[in-house]
């Protein structure tokens, strides 16, 4: 990322804002008839590339927020995902797991999503 970064200053900003739009469009389709969270979490991570993309092609250093943002949710959304082996999305239905376990894993994906009352929402 630091390295795309630094390449904008060569003008290749186009480049970028095709990238991102591509992205974004190629994550979105992709997920959303999804049931396995590997391949959600897959396609989430090339929709919010185009969103990094679109934050280096405007010159500001806001795509570094983004990404630590990012990579925060992401860490603990795998985390509690690894503890629960969970591995599909109906898991969280036919696992006998805490309502609180539930509602943590659901919050993390929201939040992924950009849901406007979390976290994930504040940097796009």
């Amino acid at each position: 990322m630091v390295v795309i970064f630094y390449s904008v200053i060569f003008e290749v900003i186009p480049v970028f804002l095709m990238a991102s739009v591509l992205c974004r469009v190629a994550g979105a389709a992709g997920g959303v008839n999804e049931f396995s969270l590997r391949k959600l979490l897959r396609y989430s991570s090339i929709n919010h590339l185009g969103w990094i993309l679109l934050a280096i092609s405007k010159f500001n250093r806001r795509w570094l927020v983004y990404f630590i943002l990012y990579c925060a949710v992401l860490f603990r959304l795998v985390n509690r995902l690894l503890v629960l082996k969970m591995f599909h999305l109906n898991q969280l239905i036919l696992f006998a797991i805490s309502g609180e376990a539930k509602i943590r894993v659901v919050m993390g994906l929201f939040s992924l999503g950009g849901l406007p009352p979390l976290l994930g929402f504040l940097p796009k």
